[in-house]
């Protein structure tokens, strides 16, 4: 089972039957895309690592999508990938 980097947003996305597919047509990019940063994988762009959707992807997503939901939430990952010292 695939761990979420983002489960706030996987679950406003099962809630609503908002799918990959979705994301990908609103973002204008691939699939894979959509499904490397759900998960949090990086990705190498020119030496720069990403993980995760971007500030403007994210506010693309929440004000399309998902306007009844707090964007904080939404994208809030802190709570899965937290570490301790």
């Amino acid at each position: 089972m695939e761990k979420a980097f983002y489960p706030n947003l996987v679950k406003a996305m099962r809630d609503k039957g908002v799918t990959k597919t979705d994301l990908a047509t609103l973002l204008g990019v691939r699939f894979s895309t959509i499904t490397d940063k759900l998960e949090g994988n990086t990705t190498s762009n020119n030496k720069t690592y990403n993980i995760g959707f971007t500030f403007l992807e994210s506010f693309i997503i929440s004000r399309t999508l998902f306007k009844e939901y707090d964007i904080m939430w939404l994208f809030d990952c802190e709570t899965v990938h937290s570490t301790t010292a």
